[in-house]
């Protein structure tokens, strides 16, 4: 013990029990406040983000039930089932083209089996189903621009 005690060395020695006898009920206390700032900062942090988000359009949100495009066209075209197996059998011939050339055509290779692909599938149709299969891809079209610029927003 120091020669020369006086009364603030005194008031150092009891506040520094006193300090270290609380240390550990300030440390919960602390941390407590610490999960409690970091809920807080989650929760305001997950609210910018979900008011952030992009507005959905109608057509976006609506459920497709089709199995795949063939259907939806062929539903769109009421195509008969004759003209269903021609189409098939038009399109097995040409994926066989394309796998022939698969590891060595060019892009034009393959835009020109496609181009006598589809001028073999309209032989099959007729002038209504034509006309009802240009409004379906200018649908599609539309489709595609909608969705691309929800994308972009």
């Amino acid at each position: 013990m120091p020669k020369h005690i006086n009364s603030l060395t005194i008031f150092y020695y009891i506040r520094s029990y006193i300090w270290l006898k609380n240390w550990n009920k300030k440390t919960t206390k602390i941390n407590i406040m610490r999960k409690i700032f970091f809920f807080a900062a989650f929760l305001a942090f997950a609210g910018v983000s979900n008011a952030q988000q992009k507005a959905v359009s109608a057509e976006a949100t609506q459920v497709v039930e089709k199995k795949n495009n063939f259907d939806e066209w062929s539903e769109a075209l009421k195509l008969t089932d004759k003209q269903i197996a021609q189409f098939k059998s038009i399109t097995e011939k040409y994926s066989a083209e394309k796998q022939k050339i698969r590891g060595t055509g060019t892009a034009k290779d393959f835009q020109s089996i496609n181009e006598r692909r589809d001028k073999e599938i309209k032989g099959i149709l007729t002038p209504e189903q034509i006309k009802l299969n240009e409004e379906y891809e200018l649908k599609k079209e539309e489709l595609k621009r909608s969705n691309a610029a929800l994308k972009s927003k």
